[in-house]
C-alpha cells in the first residue's frame, strides 16, 4: 500500500487526524519509511496509552499529575458501587467509555431537578442524564460496557496543544468556553503554569511526538486534573497560531 501511494500519489508525509488513523498508521511507521513516507504520529506503544483513558490516568497518577477520583466498572454492580462511592446522588458523577473520543459516550449523571428558570433560559445539555435512563441504555446491550466513572469537576475545561520532537517542545493551553460535539467553538489562550508543567511530564513519560494534546478540567479548588489525551491533530489546534506558534505547520 505505501509503495503504491509513494509512486502514484507522490506522498512525502501523512498527517493523521483521527483516533482510528493513529491506531492503524502507528503500527506501520517503519513500512512507510522504507518507501520514503514519513508519518507524523507517535509510536504504537505510546498511542495505546494515550487513547486508553484508564491507562492514561493510571500513568499520570504515578508521575504526580493530578487526576479525578475514578473507578473502572464492567457490570451493573460495580457501576452502582462506583457512583455511590463518588457521592451520588448528592454529587454529580461522570461516566465515559474507556476507549472513545470526541465526547462519544460521555454523560454527566445527575438527578437534580431542572428549575423553570433553567428550562426557559438555558439551552438543553445533551451530556446530562439521569441514573434510570442510563441503566436502561446499558441493560439493552448484549454485554455491559466497560466504563470509567469519575468525580464531576465544576471548573473550566482546558485543551492543551503540544508539539514535541527530540529538539523542541511547545505547550499552549487554552480555555474551552464553548464546546459542541467535542469540538471547541470559542477558546482563549491561557498559559496556565501547572497545566504546562503537567503536560510536559506526560509528554515525556508517555513519549508522545509531533502534534498532540491533553485535556484538563479544574476542580472545586481550581486544581487542574487530567481528563484525556488526543495523540493527534486536535480540532481547534489552529488557535495555537494566534499564540505565535503554528503547531500543525
Amino acid at each position: 500500500m505505501s509503495s503504491h501511494f509513494s509512486k502514484k500519489e507522490k506522498v512525502d508525509v501523512i498527517l493523521p487526524q483521527t483516533t482510528k488513523e493513529t491506531n492503524i498508521l502507528s503500527k506501520h511507521i517503519e513500512d512507510f519509511q522504507k518507501n520514503g513516507i514519513q508519518i507524523t504520529t507517535s509510536l504504537y506503544s505510546s498511542i495505546q496509552i494515550a487513547n486508553d483513558k484508564y491507562k492514561l490516568i493510571c500513568r499520570a497518577s504515578k508521575i504526580g499529575v493530578p487526576i479525578p477520583k475514578f473507578h473502572l466498572t464492567n457490570c451493573k454492580k460495580t457501576f452502582l458501587e462506583a457512583i455511590k462511592t463518588l457521592g451520588y446522588p448528592d454529587k454529580k458523577v461522570v461516566v465515559k467509555p474507556r476507549l472513545s473520543n470526541g465526547m462519544r459516550g460521555l454523560r454527566i449523571i445527575s438527578d437534580t431537578p431542572i428549575s423553570l428558570e433553567q428550562f426557559l433560559n438555558e439551552k438543553p445539555d445533551a451530556s446530562q442524564i439521569d441514573l434510570e435512563t442510563i441503566l436502561k441504555i446499558f441493560s439493552n446491550g448484549k454485554h455491559w460496557p466497560e466504563m470509567l466513572v469519575t468525580e464531576y469537576l465544576p471548573g473550566w475545561e482546558y485543551t492543551v496543544d503540544v508539539f514535541r520532537t527530540k529538539k523542541q517542545l511547545v505547550i499552549i493551553p487554552r480555555i474551552r468556553y464553548k464546546i459542541r460535539s467535542g469540538i471547541t467553538f470559542e477558546t482563549k489562550i491561557d498559559m496556565h503554569n501547572d497545566i504546562i508543567k503537567y503536560s510536559k511530564l506526560l509528554s515525556e513519560d508517555i513519549d508522545l511526538n509531533y502534534c498532540f494534546g491533553f485535556q484538563f478540567k479544574l476542580d472545586h479548588h481550581k486544581v487542574p486534573k487530567l481528563l484525556e489525551s488526543n495523540p493527534r491533530v486536535q480540532g481547534t489546534m489552529v488557535t495555537s497560531a494566534f499564540a505565535g506558534f503554528n503547531i500543525i505547520y
